[in-house]
């Protein structure tokens, strides 16, 4: 009888407590409720995803970039720097989809075609890679585009 109570107790205070801080949240939202407001939440989200980004920090990045994705997911610049910060956390393999992704959703992003291969090469395609690059290879910069050869397992031709 003494654990049917205490779980009872448990749930219902985490139900008074989910509901306090959805109702919070909710009011807490005010102005990023609206279109407005969102667009420069997010835009905000990415800006510090970028300057995370830029300290180095992969790990703290793929948690905003994550949020990012998670609030525009049909943004290709965010799948996008979903997937940077994946390369910068070493996480390859999620770094290939948030690429794949971002392609997808802008088959002409050179940056994206390029991070993807990068991504590839470090997962060992390197021939996935240079077939990805030579689909490409009009996208992305001549020196990019050598070098990332060059990567994949074929320097001759970077």
């Amino acid at each position: 009888m003494t654990t049917i109570r205490t779980l009872l107790t448990c749930s219902v205070g985490a139900l008074i407590a989910g509901c306090t801080a959805t109702g919070h949240r909710a009011a807490q939202l005010g102005e990023a409720a609206t279109p407005a407001g969102e667009a420069r939440a997010t835009a905000a989200l990415a800006d510090q995803t970028k300057r995370v980004l830029a300290q180095r920090d992969g790990d703290g990045a793929v948690a905003l970039a994550e949020r990012l994705v998670a609030a525009n997911p049909h943004q290709a610049a965010y799948r996008a720097l979903l997937g940077q910060s994946y390369l910068q956390a070493g996480r390859f393999a999620s770094a290939r989809q948030a690429f794949t992704d971002a392609l997808q959703l802008d088959p002409q992003d050179g940056r994206s075609a390029l991070n993807l291969a990068l991504a590839m090469i470090a997962g060992g395609n390197g021939q996935g890679a240079r077939a990805l690059l030579q689909r490409h290879a009009g996208a992305i910069p001549a020196a990019d585009l050598g070098l990332a050869v060059s990567l994949s397992g074929d320097p001759a031709e970077g």
